[in-house]
């Protein structure tokens, strides 16, 4: 799925809209069919898609103006086919082929319900959401504020299908889980209460843009880090 509000994932960058980086790493990874929950308001970027890549297929989801991205990340989770699902946003910059890390260094051998972030070290966020590693890849803190490390949750993750179903039931028992705007607060909730075995596996560099100033210093990064932005993880 896709979480994309405003007109913000058509915001150029590099010569291509913003939404074009996410779709394109979900499209190396092999994933053929997107679901992009957006404000009805907002059908223009669900046609650029399409027109571009013709070889997916997106299935639009309506969500109420204004709801964040934890109400869409609900919606889908309920309006979707059953099986595991790939989580990204529209304004979130990586390398083509961080789905494909993310998808390979997932233990699909671990029964129960998992749910797995992908992360990096590059910080250039301006409300960034702090992650906690354990040796073992565990995720044991999620929050913003004071950062108990260095690393940065990168808007992408992947929940399998017994922890999607682990999630809306839980959602079911707690009105304020369905009314998270975040949809960080879902994932808190499932690590506070263990409810889901959460881990994450760190890709460098992913970018948040939020401000004109995330995309100057985007813009110039990968302009300084050209080798590396186009090596495939």
């Amino acid at each position: 799925m896709l979480m994309a509000q405003g007109q913000k994932g058509l915001t150029p960058l590099l010569g291509q809209p913003l939404i074009n980086y996410t779709v394109g790493s979900m499209a190396a990874a092999g994933i053929g069919v997107i679901y992009v929950a957006t404000w009805p308001e907002n059908e223009l970027l669900f046609e650029h898609l399409r027109s571009r890549w013709s070889s997916l297929h997106f299935e639009l989801v309506r969500v109420e103006l204004g709801g964040g991205t934890g109400q869409a990340m609900l919606r889908v989770l309920v309006e979707s086919k059953p099986g595991p699902i790939v989580v990204g946003t529209a304004d979130t910059v990586m390398r083509t082929g961080a789905v494909t890390r993310l998808l390979e260094d997932i233990s699909l051998t671990t029964p129960g319900p998992q749910l797995h972030l992908l992360v990096t070290h590059y910080v250039e966020d301006e409300d960034p959401i702090w992650v906690h590693l354990h040796s073992s890849g565990l995720v044991t803190a999620f929050s913003k504020g004071i950062p108990p490390s260095s690393t940065v949750f990168a808007n992408v993750r992947w929940l399998s299908s017994a922890g999607r179903t682990t999630l809306l039931e839980l959602c079911s028992r707690h009105e304020a889980l369905r009314a998270a705007r975040s949809s960080g607060e879902l994932v808190r909730a499932l690590i506070a209460d263990e409810y889901c075995r959460v881990t994450a596996s760190v890709e460098d560099p992913v970018f948040d843009i939020d401000r004109d100033i995330d995309a100057l210093r985007t813009a110039e990064w990968i302009a300084s880090n050209k080798q590396e932005w186009e090596r495939l993880p």
